[in-house]
């Protein structure tokens, strides 16, 4: 019986990567996961999920851990203000050994509410609710103490 051995330089951390963009024009970021090792692999680099039809690797061949992998996003009319897209980048080295990393692509922008943006803060939403409620109740109460 054999069994295959590999040299393998280094290998990374599953720890989420997660990056703010622009909701509205392309643009590219750079991504720095974390290794354990410091030695070079080569890699072929892709993005998989729903964040792979805003976004596509630029960086791929030779990689040493703490540079960055660079991803060009191209939103193409995919993305609203705060809208989040989840993926994984797919690392292939040349043994065909497959590494993936949690990714999270956030819009940034405000919402085209104006002056009411605030409100989108659930908590803001839920405050002004129970407001709204207490008032109409002291009002309703009021009313029928006039009324007797």
């Amino acid at each position: 019986m054999s069994i295959d051995w590999y040299v393998v330089n280094h290998r990374f951390s599953t720890d989420t990567l997660e990056v703010t963009i622009p909701w509205d024009e392309a643009s590219t970021v750079e991504l720095f996961p974390d290794a354990f090792g410091d030695g070079p692999r080569s890699y072929s680099i892709a993005i998989d999920g729903p964040a792979s039809r805003i976004s596509d690797s630029i960086t791929s061949g030779t990689y040493y851990p703490g540079d960055p992998i660079v991803i060009s996003i191209d939103p193409a009319g995919l993305l609203e203000p705060r809208m989040i897209a989840r993926g994984e980048l797919v690392f292939i080295d040349s043994y065909n050994i497959e590494q993936r990393i949690p990714i999270i692509l956030n819009s940034q922008g405000e919402l085209p509410f104006g002056p009411l943006n605030w409100l989108a803060v659930p908590s803001n939403a839920i405050s002004t609710i129970l407001l709204l409620l207490a008032v109409s109740t002291a009002t309703s109460a009021r009313r029928m103490n006039v009324d007797n």
